[in-house]
Formats: structure tokens, C-alpha cells, sequence
């Protein structure tokens, strides 16, 4: 079962592969390699597939490598500690593991690798669950103590590697990825979650409450640790939460602000840029990435590689940007990808398998085609800008409850000078833009978008979200229950399939904790927003893109896209199952859901496509549709 499991994510670990078998009542273990295992371990390990089957065991536990720190055979896992007492299987990366090996040196330890897996596990017996509070980095890790005869479950803090738990009679199964739990569950005890399939219809939301497309799979929490006992009973704690409050304007100093801010910026970063293996950036010519690329520039002069991508439509073309910070620092070796318009269908099955839930637009996988070019090109890890939208409010919601604070707290000149500001910054109507503002501000709803008539459905469901009154409660459920466990669960599948390793400084914990203690008014001011990571990056980054009206985003045609491709699509909901959906109706009203509201259409399209692939196991075959 295990190998099984395994192999269904063997594309997130192509360097090594491994297997441990543990009796947990008697205490013995069974190191196991495999075909893809390092030639250095299958000499040491038999093969699994030879003695698994005449050893007793009650856990099992694999691992796909993908190697980046330590990239020699000592990076091996499962790993055990020295006493061979406790084992682990660790996905993801420590980036403080240095200080953290320094700091148990000091205490007496002696290593055996320059793995960051051997320092968690050297952590974990010094310091015990406390460990895991001084790892700053990301991971999903199972570690099994024979000493207290327990499994541990734990995830990073944000959330950005993925842990999914199925709880069943069988036992607990878990993995970085639903596909490996699929093949091995009860399938009369599987089903399918309406609710969570209404809501990603409706508004596009997923990932909410840790839920997935199946009632029975969960994703673990982020900042969790999981104790599982021998009788299969889980506890669960939380070693990290979001700041509940934020401190007042009276309270902080701006500029003393912007220069601690930066300083924990160099540390994240500078952390970020630890490994073994070749490093780039990913430089869009936004705000994000061009404020990362200039901090690194600003650090050492030393040479490095920065990916930027050209557009041929002049429209939606930002490489300008990117060359502008470019010929700031010349010790940037700038890399510019030309892209042209792929063919998505060629790839659109094997990236629905990869990503094994319906997401949000095709977009998702033109990121993926341009990441390719990167690992194509010889680097193993990206630093990437993810998190800035969510960290410094780069969303046009977080707007309106800031604008309703102010005159909450009767900051009436705040609020009008707001408003002024932001029409001249972006390009909307002014008296458009302030009734919808006035109406969000004073609490009206906006009229629901008619579905009914697309989507089936015999009982009355409650979208999973109500708009938040207050601002701070806003920025805590993009981050911790909405935008951000969407965007990180769909990264790292996404960035695995590749695969390759993007590490997000902006989502440093230290960065997201001081962050989130600044007044909110920090980040919507003038009528900007963003403000405070404007002003913290101002004296590094051009003022061109510092101070950019709007910034284009990663353009993808979807509605141009939808219509062009009409005929394959026509031709996928006539032959699928409307289980959830007016077939009919869709297909006679297609050219206006097209134009008026193509992120719906295409959501139509991605959960039948998912449906066919994962729970009736067809793939379709596009070329038949183009006849």
C-alpha cells in the first residue's frame, strides 16, 4: 500500500526514494530502497517490494527527494537520529537550519550530515515539541518517537506545503498530496463534497476550513501539531497564530517602521538564498518581485540570474519594468522568456491530474509552462513575490473597511482625501466608483449573480463567507483560511509537478508577524495601496514601478480563450454527467457567459474536466473534439 501511495507522487521527488517500516509494539523498524532510491542506498537497503510483506509493522512511512540542501546520499529519508529513536520524513525546507545546527553544537550535538532533516531531528529530541516554534522555513512533516510511542503531524505556519489527512477503520493515511490517498482508501466510505463543489461554482472559493472536493479528506491546519496515539485518537495543538490586534498610528513610528521592516526583509531573504543547488529570481517588473530583486542587488554585488517574461501583445507586456530595475543593477544576468501562446489542451490532463482539485483559471498553467523554462535552464529554486497582496493589502477589498473605519472614527478628511486619491491612481470613474465604495462602506450587499438557472441543486446552500466589517479580520481570513491556502496548496502542486522550489521571503514568519502588528492605515493611504511597502522600497526601486497607476498582473485572454476554443468545450459538456449542472442552459447561453462572466464559465468547464479525470478515471482525448 505504501509503495503504492508513493509512487503517486514520485514526480515531486526525482533524485532518491525511501521506505521505512516500523513495528510499533515490539519496537523494530525496516529500512527499505527502491527503483528510483540513490544507487548508494539501494546497496545499503533491500528492496522493498522483497520483505515488506514478511515484516510485522503497524506505521510505514515514504519519501520522494528532491534534493536541494545536503544534495548527497546523506540526505536520505526517512532519516533516524543517532539513537535511532526517532524518525522522520520532512517535505519542504528549514532556511534557519544553520543557526539553529550552531546553536545544538554548542550544547554538545555532533552531526553526521549538512541536511536541514538531521537538525529537526536533533531539534526535536533536544527541545521536544517546543522545535517546531524555532523553525522558520515551510514543511509537512511525519515524525514517529519510539521513546513515547507516538506519531507527530506538523505543518509551517503559513500553510505552504500541503498536508492532506484521511481518518477511516483502517487508520490515519496521510500525504502532500490527495492522489496518494485516493488509491488506498475505502471507496464506499469516499464522497463527494457538494457544498465545497456549490461554492467553488458560485464564487471560486476553495480550500476553505482546511476542506476538499472529498468530505472524508481534510487538509491538516496550518501551524498545527497532530499527536497520534497507538489506538489511532489525534490531538491537535498550534504552536503559531496571526497577532489579533494591530497597534495604533499614536503608537509606532512610520519611518522606524519602513527601516525594521527592511532589516527583517534582508534576514528572510538572505535565509531564502541558502542551498546547495543553483538560485534565480522570478522579476515580473511589479512592485513584488522588483523590490526582492532590488534588496538582493542592494545586498552583494555579486552576479545573479533574474527570469522576466515578454509578451509579444504590447497590451499586457510589463518586461519594460523588469529592464528598468535591470539597468539599475548591472550584476543582474537578466533572462528574458519570449512567450508565445501555447496550445493548453496539449497539457490540460496531466496538469488537472496534477493539480487534483478544480482551480481557478488556465492561467495556473501558463505559470507552470514559464516555471518549466526556468528549471530548463539549470535552477532548482525560485524566489518568488507570493504573499505580497495578502501581507501589505494589495487587494482593492481591503479598501473598503478601511475607508469605513475612518469614518467609524470620525477621520473625515482621512477618508474624503482616500477617496480623491483613488480615482486618480486608477483608471475608473469617479461617481461609479463612489457609490460602490459608499454602499460596501455602510454594509449593502451587492446583488447576488443569477446561477440558478446554471447549477442544480435540491437543498439551499450558505456560501462559506460573510464580508468582513472589520479590516483586520479581512487581512486574517485572506491569509490564514482563503486567498493564501488556495494560492500556496495550488503553487506547490503546481511548482512540484515540475518540479521545482519557490521560496516567498514576503511570507517569512518574522515579516508576516510584525506586518500584521502595523495600523491598517499604513497600507491604504493617500489612496494607495500597498503604501507601506512603497514607501519602505522607494529608495531601491525605481519610481516608475514603485509608483505604477496598475500593474497588468499575469495576463491571460480566459473570455478570448473560451470563445476560440468553443467547439472542444461544447463538446465536454454535452458528454459529461450533469450531476451539478444545467447542461442546456450552458451551452445555449455560452457567448454571454463567455463575455459577462468568463471565471464562471471557465469553473463549469475545469469541474467537469476534474470529474471526468478523477472520479470517473477518462481521460479525454482533445483531438477527437477538433474534428
Amino acid at each position: 500500500m505504501i509503495v503504492g501511495m508513493s509512487r503517486e507522487i514520485a514526480h515531486r521527488g526525482p533524485d532518491d526514494e525511501g521506505y521505512v517500516l516500523i513495528d510499533t509494539i515490539k519496537g523494530h523498524s525496516l529500512d527499505l530502497s527502491a527503483n528510483h532510491s540513490h544507487p548508494e542506498i539501494k546497496q545499503k537497503y533491500a528492496p522493498v517490494g522483497q520483505v515488506s510483506l514478511n515484516f510485522s509493522h503497524q506505521l510505514a512511512m515514504a519519501h520522494q527527494r528532491f534534493s536541494i540542501i545536503d544534495i548527497s546520499p546523506s540526505g536520505h529519508q526517512p532519516m533516524w537520529n543517532r539513537q535511532k529513536s526517532i524518525c522522520l520524513v520532512f517535505n519542504g525546507e528549514i532556511f534557519n537550519y544553520i543557526e539553529l545546527r550552531q546553536e545544538l553544537e554548542q550544547q554538545g550535538i555532533t552531526f553526521r550530515t549538512r541536511s536541514d532533516t538531521e537538525v529537526i531531528l536533533e531539534a526535536y529530541q533536544y527541545w521536544g515539541e517546543i522545535c517546531f516554534s524555532k523553525l522558520s522555513g515551510f514543511w509537512a512533516l511525519s515524525l514517529f518517537d519510539l521513546n513515547q510511542n507516538r506519531l507527530i503531524l506538523s505543518r509551517d505556519r503559513i500553510g505552504i506545503k500541503p498536508l492532506y489527512v484521511y481518518h477511516s477503520h483502517q487508520g490515519i493515511l496521510w500525504a502532500s498530496e490527495i492522489k496518494a490517498l485516493l488509491p488506498v482508501v475505502d471507496k464506499s466510505e469516499l464522497h463527494l463534497d457538494d457544498e465545497v463543489i456549490y461554492n467553488y461554482l458560485i464564487s471560486g472559493i476553495k480550500d476553505f476550513g482546511h476542506s476538499t472536493f472529498w468530505k472524508e479528506i481534510r487538509m491538516m491546519d496550518n501551524a498545527a501539531l497532530v499527536k497520534v496515539t497507538p489506538d489511532g485518537r489525534l490531538t491537535s495543538s498550534h504552536y503559531w497564530e496571526l497577532p489579533d490586534t494591530r497597534m495604533e498610528e499614536s503608537e509606532v513610528n512610520f519611518n522606524q517602521s519602513t527601516e525594521q521592516f527592511k532589516d527583517l526583509m534582508k534576514v528572510a531573504l538572505t535565509e531564502r538564498l541558502r542551498a546547495d543547488v543553483p538560485v534565480a529570481f522570478e522579476l515580473s517588473g511589479g512592485l513584488d518581485s522588483s523590490s526582492l530583486v532590488a534588496l538582493r542587488a542592494s545586498l552583494n554585488p555579486a552576479p545573479f540570474a533574474a527570469f522576466s517574461v515578454k509578451y509579444e501583445n504590447k497590451k499586457v507586456d510589463e518586461s519594460d519594468f523588469a529592464v528598468k530595475l535591470v539597468k539599475q543593477y548591472p550584476q543582474i544576468d537578466h533572462h528574458l522568456i519570449n512567450f508565445e501562446e501555447e496550445n493548453l489542451w496539449e497539457y490540460l490532463n496531466d496538469f488537472i491530474y496534477l493539480l487534483e482539485e478544480p482551480f481557478h483559471g488556465p492561467v495556473l498553467l501558463v505559470g507552470q509552462l514559464l516555471r518549466k523554462k526556468m528549471r530548463e535552464q539549470g535552477y532548482k529554486v525560485i524566489i518568488g513575490g507570493a504573499g505580497g497582496d495578502e501581507v501589505f493589502a494589495g487587494y482593492t477589498e481591503y479598501a473598503i473597511p478601511t475607508l469605513r473605519a475612518l469614518l467609524k472614527e470620525g477621520r473625515y478628511f482621512a477618508f474624503a482625501k482616500n477617496i480623491l486619491f483613488y480615482k486618480e491612481k486608477y483608471p475608473l470613474s469617479f461617481f461609479p466608483l463612489t457609490r460602490l465604495l459608499t454602499r460596501k462602506i455602510l454594509g449593502y450587499r451587492s446583488e447576488p449573480v443569477e446561477f440558478d438557472r446554471y447549477i442544480k441543486s435540491e437543498k439551499e446552500y450558505v456560501p462559506f463567507l460573510e464580508y468582513p466589517k472589520d479590516v483586520h479580520q479581512l487581512y486574517i481570513r485572506n491569509m490564514k483560511d482563503l486567498k493564501m491556502y488556495y494560492w500556496m496548496s495550488s503553487n506547490d502542486k503546481s511548482d512540484m509537478g515540475i518540479p521545482i522550489e519557490v521560496r516567498n521571503p514576503f511570507l517569512d514568519y518574522r515579516v508576516v508577524d510584525y506586518v500584521f502588528s502595523l495600523p491598517p492605515g499604513y497600507f491604504f493611504h493617500n489612496g494607495w495601496l500597498k503604501w507601506f511597502l512603497r514607501k519602505s522600497f522607494e529608495d531601491i526601486v525605481p519610481r516608475s514601478i514603485v509608483w505604477r497607476r496598475r500593474k497588468k498582473g499575469f495576463p491571460f485572454p480566459l473570455g478570448k480563450w473560451l470563445i476560440d476554443n468553443k467547439k472542444i468545450i461544447f463538446c465536454i459538456i454535452h458528454d459529461s454527467d450533469p450531476l451539478w449542472l444545467n447542461n442546456q442552459a450552458i451551452l445555449r447561453d455560452y457567448p454571454v457567459l463567455a463575455r459577462k462572466n468568463p471565471g464562471f464559465l471557465w469553473r463549469i468547464v475545469n469541474l467537469e474536466l476534474w470529474y471526468s479525470r478523477f472520479v470517473k478515471g477518462r481521460q479525454l482525448i482533445f483531438e477527437t473534439f477538433k474534428k
